[in-house]
């Protein structure tokens, strides 16, 4: 099997498309003031993934794309903890993750920087593969986009800011760990973002196919903040804080429609006339 990467123009063609999009995100939270921070409590939690769902329209000319959208997704904050103190055998660990819904209108553009083509010898199965002039094969033939924007964003004003309680080490060779969340503080129902990303946008017979990408946005305001009190064996601590802000990191796919091309224009012949 012969494979080559090859660097060629554009397959799509120029013109208006609608952009359904799904995907998960991983949004971030930080801690107030690490200073104060008990030594047990960890991270907060990034790990736990929320869903998305969007809509948008994309303006496609040769290398440059315009893109207008619309996407909901969630605002995130949680807590995780580790405890092994010297009266316990074992480690006792546990971790929260929340978020409150937010919905994004979403302003930016993408720069295609790569187009590849992956060869492959040619075969009976002919009908299952892009086909050049020359009757060479293709694995795939994918452009390499960069992207980047600004997000205008709406917090929801009703779930999920109520308290939150998460406990574990309910055996005698355990500590026994309380960390429990009061009620979150909404400083800011809206603001603006930024995102950067990337994706790569699949083809079959000049059409476009599936687009999968990666986008990191970091939120430009404090969204919500919220208290934490803790315990180790009914020891209490002092109270944390965390803060949200938006930012998060997000991968999806996406399934570009074409509904409208744009006419080429004769330059030359236009001026001449």
């Amino acid at each position: 099997m012969l494979f080559m990467f090859l660097n060629c123009l554009g397959q799509e063609k120029n013109g208006i498309y609608l952009l359904p999009r799904v995907g998960a995100e991983f949004g971030f939270s930080t801690f107030e003031n690490k200073s104060s921070l008990p030594l047990h409590i960890k991270s907060t939690n990034n790990n736990h993934a929320f869903s998305i769902l969007g809509l948008g329209l994309a303006a496609k000319i040769d290398k440059w794309t315009l893109i207008m959208g619309y996407e909901s997704g969630n605002v995130t904050w949680g807590s995780s903890y580790e405890s092994k103190t010297d009266s316990a055998l074992f480690e006792t660990s546990g971790s929260s993750k929340i978020g409150n819904t937010v919905t994004r209108i979403q302003l930016g553009g993408a720069y295609k920087v790569l187009v590849t083509k992956i060869l492959r010898k040619p075969s009976k199965l002919v009908d299952r593969y892009l086909i050049n002039k020359n009757g060479n094969q293709y694995w795939a033939v994918f452009n390499l986009e960069l992207e980047g924007g600004i997000s205008y964003e709406n917090l929801h004003k009703q779930n999920n800011l109520g308290e939150l309680s998460i406990s574990g080490g309910r055996f005698p060779t355990n500590d026994i760990v309380s960390n429990r969340q009061f009620p979150a503080t909404v400083l800011k129902r809206r603001g603006l973002g930024v995102y950067v990303g990337a994706y790569l946008q699949f083809y079959d017979e000049k059409r476009p196919k599936i687009r999968i990408g990666i986008r990191y946005q970091k939120g430009l305001q404090k969204y919500v903040r919220t208290e934490w009190e803790t315990s180790i064996n009914g020891s209490q601590f002092p109270v944390y804080s965390t803060i949200s802000r938006g930012s998060m990191l997000s991968l999806y796919v996406s399934y570009p429609i074409l509904l409208k091309t744009f006419k080429k224009v004769d330059l030359k012949n236009k001026m001449s006339n």
